[in-house]
């Protein structure tokens, strides 16, 4: 998965600890919804959205990054 995300264009500016802190919030809410509904999220994942929270890629680019994913769907 390291390859997956490294192969994506990463941006070039940094975001803000603001928008950092933003995107693990978002995550968590996503994450505690889901597992409201029994969807829990796979660890392998990890690499996806600390990429997402990193602002080395955007939300749109990680439904393809957990596709390209190894493993039972």
């Amino acid at each position: 998965m390291d390859d997956i995300v490294s192969t994506r264009s990463v941006r070039s500016k940094a975001i803000s600890r603001a928008e950092m802190a933003r995107r693990r919030k978002i995550v968590r809410q996503a994450d505690a919804n889901n597992r409201l509904e029994g969807v829990f999220r796979e660890p392998a994942t990890d690499v996806v959205v600390d990429a997402f929270v990193r602002g080395d890629i955007e939300v749109t680019d990680m439904v393809p990054l957990f596709r390209a994913q190894p493993g039972p769907r």
